[in-house]
């Protein structure tokens, strides 16, 4: 493993809120972690579905005078959490179902923000140092109606990140996919694969560049 100047063994982690560990939105943080490792950094992906983890409790003790900026729940997600503001950067990408992220998305999300953000006009964070972040998002609608519609909806993530971890959010979203590589065991007449598979021939190799440019960019100075 190459050297690491970050605190734990990857310079950039990525999270996977999808149940799935080999389907759309890892295809996508597998490329970013092909970019973060062709400039010489390390990344790790972790799949947020195999870790038994609780969402923020509101049990405030991160809010006490002088409490540590840290999370004192103990569980899976305690050390990553810790890992975060330490880290060069962070990814955490998740499929569109129902017009929403999933729950492991939130419950993740939720955690790690509240306990480093502060109810301050003045000084938002309690983080020390600005953390390169990223999104993404997968999902079967197309482009025009997820900038209508989802874009506008999901904006407050970006917002947040960018607040609390003082670097800027990166966003990729990958449109119109499939509901799996091969379809014809499922029964989806209302589906519009033909149109899909349309897409993913004209546009994939495209999405995945722009995913290896994102890692490179997280990872570089």
């Amino acid at each position: 493993m190459l050297s690491s100047p970050s605190k734990f063994a990857a310079n950039v982690l990525l999270f996977n809120a999808s149940s799935r560990k080999n389907n759309n939105t890892v295809t996508i943080l597998k490329a970013i972690k092909e970019g973060v490792e062709s400039v010489g950094k390390t990344a790790e992906i972790v799949h947020l579905d195999k870790l038994k983890f609780h969402g923020c409790q509101g049990c405030l003790q991160c809010k006490r005078p002088n409490a540590p900026a840290s999370c004192i729940i103990k569980d899976d997600a305690t050390k990553y959490i810790e890992q975060l503001k330490n880290a060069d950067a962070f990814v955490i990408g998740s499929p569109v179902y129902f017009g929403n992220l999933t729950g492991p998305f939130y419950s993740f999300f939720q955690r790690f923000l509240y306990c480093h953000f502060n109810y301050c006009e003045e000084k938002r964070s309690n983080l020390t140092r600005p953390v390169k972040t990223g999104l993404v998002y997968t999902c079967g609608a197309p482009q025009s109606m997820f900038e209508r519609i989802y874009a506008p909806q999901f904006q407050h993530n970006k917002d947040y990140l960018e607040m609390v971890f003082k670097g800027k959010c990166q966003v990729l979203v990958n449109y119109f996919q499939l509901l799996t590589k091969d379809v014809s065991k499922l029964w989806v007449p209302g589906e519009p694969n033909d149109l899909k598979k349309k897409w993913f021939e004209e546009h994939q190799e495209n999405i995945l560049k722009q995913a290896f440019d994102m890692g490179v960019s997280l990872a570089s100075e």
